[in-house]
């Protein structure tokens, strides 16, 4: 495995008052693990710790527990300043295409930066930045690296920053909710080509999203999370056709169903599905022991796909 993640929290300490701390559980005791030129979609709602995982997974937060290995290194406590071929190998694609570019430098020193910062020699500079900006279906390097963002669609932004990403040529990329934020005429876009990307390069990927529906056509695998657990794990096509667990079944019934045909099949689902906000033990059919943490088992006759149970 390229990205291994063993039993990791995360805890993120919080001032409640002038001499009050708390603390927020944002990761509880989660195992992941993203095979080269795999990609894994990460699904939940806001707040279940998709982001936090994705970015602990990059050591850009160190983990409160647990293990974390890349390339069968183990990097969980390994200080910044070791981290730099890390750096090299592995990018992250932000979520938000307006604000993760600086709109006063323009489209080649916005893609050439991760270079400057490795000291390549000026002339492979270029050659590299126009070799992604291709790579990005953004046409001839000329047309766009003397272009500000500002001059640019939200679409277009996206690949700018996949590009940026891909200039490295990292073997691992954690996309945070890469089309949340751009208009649906460019997602699939920029997901088939996300997708492409994969196949041409390897590149192995960690697609963080909260649409279900889209990670089941840009995933090989999906990992569901809830409250800071994985709560169902397996291939994308098992995840949604034939979901185990309540909360995973919540999602799907959210996706809306654009042929009335199924409109019946809908409703029957919802009627399975708990209510947003309710604890994975309420909402599950079979009961368990409050106290206890839910364990990931295997579903009956589907290879590689589990579910959390509390019994």
């Amino acid at each position: 495995m390229l990205v291994e993640l063993d039993d990791v929290s995360v805890v993120f300490r919080t001032r409640t008052g002038l001499f009050r701390t708390g603390e927020v559980r944002a990761v509880r005791g989660v195992s992941l693990a993203v095979a080269r030129g795999e990609t894994l979609a990460l699904v939940g709602e806001s707040g279940s710790g998709k982001t936090t995982v994705g970015r602990v997974s990059l050591r850009l937060l160190e983990p409160t527990g647990g293990r974390i290995c890349f390339d069968g290194r183990d990097i969980s406590r390994t200080p910044e300043a070791a981290l730099g071929w890390l750096r090299q190998r592995a990018q992250i694609v932000f979520q938000d295409p307006f604000s993760s570019l600086n709109p006063y430098m323009r489209v080649g020193e916005l893609v050439a930066e991760p270079l400057v910062i490795d000291g390549v020699p000026k002339g492979e500079r270029w050659d590299r930045v126009a070799r992604a900006l291709a790579a990005v279906e953004l046409g001839p390097a000329a047309r766009w690296a003397e272009r500000y963002p500002s001059a640019m669609s939200g679409g277009q932004r996206q690949r700018v920053g996949i590009a940026r990403a891909l200039v490295r040529d990292p073997v691992y990329v954690v996309a945070d909710e890469p089309v949340s934020m751009i208009d649906a005429s460019s997602r699939i876009g920029i997901l088939t080509l996300l997708r492409r990307l994969q196949r041409e390069r390897g590149v192995a990927f960690l697609a963080i999203t909260h649409d279900i529906a889209s990670a089941r056509h840009f995933s090989d695998r999906i990992a569901v999370m809830e409250q800071g657990r994985v709560v169902e794990l397996g291939p994308s096509g098992a995840i949604v056709d034939r979901p185990r667990h309540p909360y995973t079944r919540a999602l799907i019934a959210a996706v809306p169903e654009p042929d009335p045909a199924n409109r019946f099949k809908r409703r029957a689902v919802r009627a399975e599905a708990a209510p947003a906000g309710t604890p994975v033990l309420d909402s599950c059919p079979h009961g368990g022991d409050p106290g206890a943490a839910p364990v990931l088992l295997p579903a009956p006759g589907d290879p590689g796909h589990v579910v959390a149970c509390h019994r």
